[in-house]
């Protein structure tokens, strides 16, 4: 499961996501990876796990259709123990 941490350095609110949306997978009684994914407005959101040499490596994608040109933003942040990383791509649609 994700880890509280993560949920703070995000800022989300897992119990307004619903469980209907989220996935995961267990070996051996260890979670292997974990998805959520939910629509808010026009906004799409993906928040996933994984463990990668035993660290949890967690990321969040948002993606939005612009309202006033034919552009598709795309966010992606990517959080280990240690940092965080987020770019940003606008793709033309």
């Amino acid at each position: 499961m994700l880890q509280s941490h993560f949920v703070t350095r995000l800022a989300i609110d897992l119990n307004t996501i619903g469980e209907d949306y989220c996935s995961s997978s267990t070996s051996d009684g260890k979670s292997e990876y974990f998805t959520c994914r939910w629509f808010d407005g026009r906004l799409f959101d993906r928040l996933s796990t994984f463990h990668l040499k035993q660290q949890q490596v967690v990321t969040f994608e948002r993606c939005q259709v612009s309202e006033t040109w034919p552009e598709l933003f795309y966010n992606v942040r990517v959080l280990t123990p240690s940092d965080d990383l987020q770019k940003e791509l606008t793709v033309p649609v």
